[in-house]
């Protein structure tokens, strides 16, 4: 956005509120005193009720994004808290299980082999341990028409970080190096 900013494609941004823009309160101070302006780029926060084209930015808008800052700060603190003490547990927090796992379904912080996808996790460990090479690997799966991580999730219906080109997609070496 900033890039099409730099090339005059942009004229106003509009924002829930500044913390929505950015977490930085220096940073953000930059862009509103100084680049937008100089842009020529109306900026439109929202809940914080400014608009670059009536408001002066000055102490409020100021005093408002250090106050975002301290506590974007202070919830990642606590989060990276939370998940530390999960772990000491022995809590899984990761959204996704592995593949070869799953969820247990009365404990989502505990994991247990996936009937469907486990075979194929301990196949891969025992071409492996036979002297296969990963290439090989990722050829054979590729050959059975074995899913890879990301197709299989697709193709349950859980969410992945890939939107499109399932049907193309295949094993790799990099997802065999991951298990």
């Amino acid at each position: 956005m900033i890039s099409l900013a730099n090339q005059g494609k942009v004229d106003c941004i509009i924002v829930k509120d500044c913390s929505r823009f950015g977490r930085d309160y220096v940073e953000l101070g930059d862009y509103l005193e100084q680049l937008f302006p100089f842009l020529g780029v109306r900026f439109i926060s929202v809940n914080d009720h400014y608009d670059s084209g009536r408001d002066e930015g000055g102490m409020d808008i100021a005093f408002k994004n250090l106050v975002y800052d301290i506590y974007s700060r202070d919830l990642s603190k606590k989060v990276r808290q939370a998940r530390e003490r999960l772990a000491v547990q022995g809590k899984y927090t990761a959204v996704q299980a592995l593949y070869g796992y799953r969820k247990k379904k009365e404990d989502k912080h505990r994991l247990e082999p996936d009937p469907e996808t486990a075979p194929v996790v301990r196949e891969i460990f025992d071409m492996r341990l036979a002297g296969m090479g990963i290439t090989d690997i990722a050829r054979n799966l590729n050959d059975r028409g074995i899913p890879c991580p990301t197709v299989f999730l697709h193709e349950k219906g859980r969410p992945t970080n890939r939107k499109e080109n399932f049907g193309r997609m295949c094993c790799r070496m990099k997802s065999i190096r991951g298990l």
